[in-house]
């Protein structure tokens, strides 16, 4: 595995994310450890990842321990509804990590695209792809 240098990991998830369309109207991902550390992101200029960041983990948390409080299952994604779209959150634990993935939509996302499973597959793809591990 290839030194890890921070410019590098940059370039590498820049690309990935401009040459993969996602879902069609998504137009912010961003990947955070468990803790809250960013990991990958392509936020709006001028948005404070650490902000976004902490505050991205503890609606997810939040929402976790809702679910098991509540007795509904395993926890799958957070959806929020704004005026302009959504915000949605999965969680993606393998082996090797526990992350939490942020989606931001615009309101004419087709939501059918955005299945859970189908959001863990594109982090697990960005993860490799960005990090080789």
């Amino acid at each position: 595995m290839e030194p890890y240098s921070a410019d590098s990991a940059k370039r590498k998830e820049r690309k990935f994310f401009r040459g993969n369309s996602l879902v069609p109207n998504v137009k912010v991902v961003a990947i955070y450890s468990s803790l809250g550390f960013p990991i990958a992101s392509i936020l709006p200029q001028g948005v404070d990842e650490t902000s976004i960041a902490a505050m991205t983990v503890a609606f997810h948390s939040l929402a976790k321990r809702t679910v098991i409080e509540m007795r509904k299952g395993v926890f799958e994604a957070l959806y929020i509804k704004g005026a302009d779209g959504y915000i949605i959150t999965v969680s993606v634990i393998d082996h090797d990590f526990d992350l939490i993935v942020v989606f931001s939509t615009t309101r004419d996302v087709n939501l059918s695209f955005i299945s859970p499973d189908n959001l863990r597959r594109i982090v697990v793809e960005v993860v490799l792809s960005v990090f080789k591990v």
